[in-house]
């Protein structure tokens, strides 16, 4: 009787275990997570990332919200730390100041409540460095036709200021020059024409101003010019972003700041960024135009260091701020600070990936060894009976003068049972160990 409860109990308690650990504490959980993207720069005093929170189960993911906290640290002690709420998107900035300026590696840590979202180290980054905003080709002798865009870039549908200079040398007043520009795949309008040449004892020079209105994925920039003698042709392509979201060229210490988009659009994702890397970050919602247009207001007052010089507004259609989908709008007249791809300064998925990993594992491989434990006895009880069973057969037919009753064909059908119900159970132990 006891044989019989090992050989049907044991497989019995082994089904239930695999159903009890894939269906309970062994099985896979819903993961939570966060990515955080942002610019640190060694010896900044204040940080601003955008932080995006995610839940995955298997390969899925998608968006939750909720409270975040973020703290930074360094050699134990916290440097920085706040809080805030994602949206259902996933998404939410954090800003805050730093304890002390940031050093040349500091730990980044991310929770919600008792969960560890992302733990790890991040590596600060050189100064940003300043650059002129001026977007210029010259041509014509000496280079001394200059074709310029103020702002260094252009998007479809808006208008950007393009100047135009033409400069001469000696004190000798020149010709007026007569000027032909267009542009194939945009529209020019006339913003200042010049009025003559504005001469100095080096040299006189004539400028014109135009806005040019990009209506193709291209545009291309013809400029002929005549000046007495001198007879001077310029091709080239206005630096076009397509799909970029437009910034309404600011004026000095203007209390808001407008954007605009050809394309309808719910949001613009912003970044400002410094010398000292990015400093803040926002999200600003976007209204409809008529013609398919968009577009928003955002108020400068609560913008920390906005006053700087060099200052360089990155506009994005996308909250990673993906290369192809950013446009950076200088806000200064002469200057901007280097724009750098948003960094992916930490990834929390791959850790809360490996901890489940490992948690299941300690669940799963334990219960999976005591199957295989369970297969060896069972096999060993059903030999140990067939032999049993097999010499008392044999016995009682020599006992009588009979023939063996049973051929090595059917003690081969026996071991091909006993070998299927081996993989029966290492078939359980696979499932609960990796299913």
């Amino acid at each position: 009787m006891s044989e019989l409860r090992i050989l049907y109990g044991i497989p019995t308690l082994s089904g239930l275990a695999v159903a009890f650990v894939l269906l309970g504490p062994g099985a896979r959980r819903p993961l939570e997570a966060a990515r955080v993207y942002g610019l640190p720069v060694v010896g900044s005093t204040r940080f601003a990332v955008r932080v995006e929170s995610v839940g995955r189960y298997a390969d899925l993911e998608r968006p939750i919200g909720g409270p975040i906290q973020l703290e930074w640290s360094h050699a134990g002690q916290v440097l920085g730390a706040t809080a805030a709420t994602a949206g259902p998107d996933g998404w939410v900035e954090l800003a805050g100041e730093f304890a002390s300026p940031f050093p040349s590696e500091a730990r980044l840590v991310l929770g919600r409540a008792d969960k560890v979202l992302g733990d790890g180290f991040v590596v600060g980054r050189a100064p940003l460095q300043v650059r002129p905003s001026r977007w210029c080709e010259a041509t014509g002798n000496h280079g001394r036709f200059e074709l310029c865009v103020p702002r260094g870039i252009a998007v479809p549908e808006l208008p950007e200021q393009v100047q135009l200079t033409w400069r001469t040398i000696g004190s000798q007043a020149p010709p007026k020059a007569v000027l032909e520009f267009t542009a194939s795949g945009g529209e020019v309008q006339k913003l200042r024409m010049s009025g003559g040449p504005s001469c100095d004892a080096s040299g006189c020079t004539e400028s014109w101003t135009f806005n040019v209105i990009a209506r193709a994925p291209t545009v291309s920039l013809d400029v002929e010019l005549r000046a007495g003698d001198e007879h001077v042709t310029y091709h080239g392509e206005l630096p076009l972003q397509a799909g970029g979201i437009w910034l309404v060229p600011p004026v000095f210490r203007e209390p808001q700041l407008t954007v605009r988009s050809a394309t309808p659009r719910r949001t613009a994702y912003l970044s400002l960024l410094s010398k000292s890397g990015r400093i803040w970050g926002g999200f600003l919602p976007l209204t409809d135009e008529p013609h398919g247009f968009a577009s928003g207001t955002l108020a400068t007052s609560g913008i920390p260091a906005f006053s700087d010089s060099a200052l360089t507004l990155v506009i994005a259609s996308d909250p990673s701020e993906p290369v192809d989908y950013v446009v950076a709008w200088p806000l200064a007249l002469d200057e901007r600070v280097e724009v750098l791809p948003a960094t992916r300064l930490l990834d929390g998925m791959p850790q809360a990936i490996e901890r489940e990993e490992q948690r299941m594992k300690a669940i799963r491989l334990p219960v999976s060894g005591l199957i295989l434990v369970s297969a060896v006895a069972v096999v060993a009880l059903l030999v140990r009976r067939i032999a049993r069973e097999k010499r008392r057969l044999q016995a009682h037919l020599s006992e009588r003068g009979a023939p063996p009753a049973i051929g090595h064909s059917r003690w081969g059908l026996a071991l091909a049972s006993l070998a299927l119900l081996a993989v029966a159970f290492a078939a359980l132990a696979l499932v609960t160990a990796f299913g």
